[in-house]
Parts: C-alpha cells; structure tokens; sequence
C-alpha cells in the first residue's frame, strides 16, 4: 500500500535552544501526535539542525507539516522532498529520534549512515535523501537501533551542551588561561607583602594598582 512522504529541514530557534525541556517536549508530543494520527517518522538532530521525515496518508501529513511550521521552536523550515513511496519504511517508529550531538563513538554514526558524518542541514536536497533514507532503512531492519542509547533527547538545554562540548574540546587552553591567571594573582600578592610598608602611605586602593602595574611595566 503506497503512502504520503514528505522531509523537511529546519534550525531550532535560539530561544527553544536555551529552553531545558525543548527537545524533549517536541519528541513526547510528536509521538503522541503521530501516533494518534497514525504517521511514522524519524528525526535527525545535530549542532542545532533538524532533518525530519514523516510518512502516512497525504491529507494527515499536510495537516500535520502545517502545524509543523506554525511551531516557533525551529525556523528556515525547508521542504526537501515529497511524494507517493510503494510503501512504509519506518512502521514501528511513531516518532523515532537519533540525536547526533550524543555520539560518543563514530562507529554508531556509520552504522545509521555514513552520511550523517558530514551532517548539515545545507548538504541534503533530492539527491542525497534516498541514499539516506535506504541507510536508515536497512539500520531499521536490522534492529541496531533498539541497543543504541542516543536516540532520544535527553533534558537539558542546546545551548548548554554546545558549551560543554567547548569546553572540553577547548580544555588544554582552559587549563593554561587558568595557569596564567594564578600567576597573575601570585605575583601581586607577593608585590603587596613586599610593599605593605609603602601600601600604608597610599591615599587610595586605585593607587596600589597603578604602581603594581607600573612596576610590572
């Protein structure tokens, strides 16, 4: 029996980014929603981009992309592909998410699709989608996704765990920063204790600073 598709790409607003209970709210209602008007799909999340595909009837996936779009938790919403399919791909997926951004192991990735190594929303268009989706389907088949734990949102906001991300990506030049700063801190500290008989005399705090830094110049 032939059904309705449709795959759209979007960008998560900077408001719902900051929001703790964003992604989880869009995947709990989505399951609810789809299942109620019986609409499989699967959502792909990476560094702030959705590539969402849903499959059904038309009139109830028209009705739904409508809704779709009013959401103000994503913007620049394009359609990249609709049409008739000879059938289902995703029959037990309400509203399976594969979050990208929880990827610890690469191999995970290679075993949904290679192509979501290089995933931005800018890359997908006519071409690359059903090389995507015959990815997705064969890992759907073969029941991987059922052992795998980054499917999901976990709580927590997008903005947070970008700046997690930096930081430990960035954690060496973090440490030396923090290095130089201690230093910093010693070296006035041992300026005052050798000046404390001269501190007496300043007439104001601002004074001490300037002569420390005078000093260091």
């Amino acid at each position: 029996m032939s059904v309705f598709y449709l795959i759209y790409t979007s960008k998560i607003t900077l408001q719902a980014s900051l929001h703790t209970m964003a992604l989880p709210d869009i995947y709990r209602q989505s399951v609810a929603r789809n299942t109620q008007a019986n609409v499989n799909s699967v959502l792909f999340f990476k560094q702030g981009n959705f590539l969402h595909y849903m499959e059904g009837s038309e009139h109830t996936i028209t009705q739904l992309f409508d809704k779709i779009k009013a959401d103000k938790r994503h913007r620049n919403i394009r359609v990249i592909e609709q049409g008739q399919a000879p059938n289902a791909l995703f029959g037990h997926w309400k509203m399976h998410c594969i979050n990208l951004d929880s990827v610890n192991d690469m191999d995970d990735v290679d075993d949904i699709s290679p192509l979501l190594d290089y995933f931005e929303t800018a890359q997908f268009d006519s071409a690359s989608v059903p090389r995507l989706l015959a990815d997705v389907e064969n890992y759907y088949r073969s029941g991987k996704w059922q052992r795998h734990q980054h499917t999901n949102f976990d709580k927590g906001s997008y903005s947070h765990a970008k700046l997690r991300r930096l930081g430990f990506k960035h954690r060496y030049f973090l440490w030396i920063q923090l290095g130089f700063l201690l230093l910093f801190l010693l070296l006035m500290v041992y300026w005052v204790l050798q000046n404390r008989v001269h501190w007496a005399g300043l007439n104001h705090p601002l004074s001490a600073l300037t002569g420390f830094l005078a000093a260091a110049l």
